[in-house]
């Protein structure tokens, strides 16, 4: 159904996340919608995870001075994390025993970090493909650069994602890739030397930090018998989500339990405003 003739659900409401719902609208029509009901929108947004132990051994930029300045982009995390790559064992081989500038699940994070998107509008509001434009060609470029890197990133080939959390948490990783919910993870909340920042710009000029989040979205079937009741129901689940679920886990758990320090709390503040 097409929810923009709900009459019970109000976009305009700041529980409805309207940065999604203005990009899935086709034609004046929004088929499923994004709002605060789903904690998961929040949970599942990516970040960077950095060693603060490496950081200061190596004795390397502050990432929170950096992301404050607007100079956190893909190049200078390239460059500090290059800084730290070592064979530590000494066999004259990449592997799980040495040191790694960057460990990641893939790379999608990193694209939209860079202000890239699949999908743009023509003038009657339906999507059309990007296609391949020169930001998209050098984003891309950056990104085959990295992950062909085999000294800088690490990646385990038998998609052991806990193995590549480990190399972070060994102190083997600089950088560490993954979504806010890693810091509820038992593997994380041991480890006390790590700080969270926003994915990179593409550069300096890159007017804002971009989140890509796996979060849910709700519809209504088209053969319900009263779509204002379950446009009220709706209505009514997000804004009791964003007046007091959404604050209890951005409050205590996030920025009390799980985060090491108050700037981590300022860079969670903008990942989920993007």
């Amino acid at each position: 159904m097409n929810i923009n003739t709900v009459d019970t659900i109000n976009l305009d409401n700041p529980w409805w996340f309207d940065k999604i719902n203005n990009e899935i609208t086709v034609a004046s029509k929004l088929y499923t919608i994004a709002g605060s009901y789903a904690l998961n929108s929040m949970t599942a947004a990516w970040c960077t995870y950095f060693n603060k132990k490496l950081i200061n051994d190596f004795e390397l930029e502050n990432p929170y001075e950096l992301v404050n300045s607007g100079k956190w982009t893909f190049d200078k995390m390239v460059e500090m994390g290059t800084v730290v790559c070592a064979d530590l064992n000494g066999n004259g081989l990449i592997d799980d025993e040495d040191r790694f500038g960057f460990s990641h699940e893939n790379a999608y994070s990193l694209r939209y970090g860079m202000g890239t998107t699949i999908t743009n509008f023509d003038s009657d509001g339906y999507p059309i493909m990007d296609g391949a434009s020169e930001k998209m060609i050098i984003v891309f470029d950056k990104i085959k650069s990295l992950y062909n890197n085999d000294k800088l990133f690490y990646k385990d080939t038998g998609n052991d994602f806990s193995k590549i959390d480990l190399m972070f948490t060994n102190n083997q990783s600089l950088f560490h890739s993954y979504t806010i919910k890693l810091t509820e993870d038992a593997i994380m909340r041991e480890f006390e030397d790590y700080g969270i920042v926003p994915t990179p710009k593409l550069d300096e000029k890159q007017e804002n930090y971009y989140a890509l989040s796996y979060g849910d979205s709700y519809s209504i079937p088209i053969i319900v018998n009263d779509e204002n009741i379950s446009g009220a129901v709706l209505e009514a689940l997000n804004r009791e989500s964003y007046l007091n679920v959404i604050p209890s886990y951005y409050d205590i758990a996030l920025q009390r339990k799980y985060t090491r320090d108050d700037e981590s709390s300022a860079m969670l503040d903008i990942i989920l405003d993007n």
